[in-house]
């Protein structure tokens, strides 16, 4: 493959915003990784639920390091708020089963992965587990409240190297009043909109400058 070299990652950043994108959102970090001629080799999910798209993720980089973030824990003030994964149990024990059970299904679908590692933590915990700069891609896809999605950025950025790629989901115009989806006005906010490159199944992606 020919690769483009970049002066910069402004540079890069509207290469990557004019290529075609994907059919998948895997697909298009794949395609931004090629642009950026990355090699990924450890990368984190940050929101992993059922891990359906964390096996997108494998099935596209087949060889990295790959750790899945995620307390499979009970929030009620997002039950609260309409988010359908949090309707659970109606108790305490309950939630407990309801997330045990959809964690274990997670590791079951990786238990014959040696390179897939699961994190049961917040994401402010389990950020502190990871050194700066030494991540190629963070996908976050975490809480999508304003607040929380501008704090993931902050604790995730640091981790991915220079030139590597910042990623997340839901970002999407339409739903910047819902509590549950602000997390077009929060990356725009906070990475500002000329530097954000839009992918598919409302995807975006971030390079970290160098």
């Amino acid at each position: 493959m020919n690769y483009t070299r970049f002066e910069n990652s402004a540079d890069a950043t509207k290469h990557l915003q004019e290529m075609r994108k994907g059919k998948t959102r895997a697909q298009f970090l794949g395609k931004c990784a090629d642009r950026l001629n990355i090699r990924v080799a450890r990368m984190a999910e940050i929101g992993v639920y059922r891990g359906g798209f964390s096996q997108e993720l494998r099935g596209q980089f087949p060889e990295a390091e790959l750790y899945l973030v995620d307390p499979w824990g009970h929030i009620p003030e997002l039950m609260n708020l309409g988010g359908h994964m949090h309707r659970a149990g109606v108790t305490p024990e309950g939630n407990r089963r309801h997330w045990d059970i959809i964690r274990q299904e997670v590791k079951n679908k990786f238990h014959n992965d040696p390179h897939a590692h699961l994190i049961r933590k917040l994401s402010k915990d389990a950020a502190g587990d990871f050194e700066d700069n030494s991540l190629d891609l963070a996908y976050i896809d975490a809480d999508h409240r304003y607040e929380f999605v501008v704090e993931d950025i902050k604790l995730w950025l640091p981790k991915v190297k220079p030139g590597g790629i910042l990623a997340g989901h839901d970002y999407k115009a339409a739903r910047p009043r819902k509590k549950l989806y602000q997390a077009y006005a929060a990356v725009n906010d906070t990475l500002g909109l000329a530097n954000v490159i839009p992918g598919r199944q409302m995807t975006f992606a971030y390079v970290k400058p160098w």
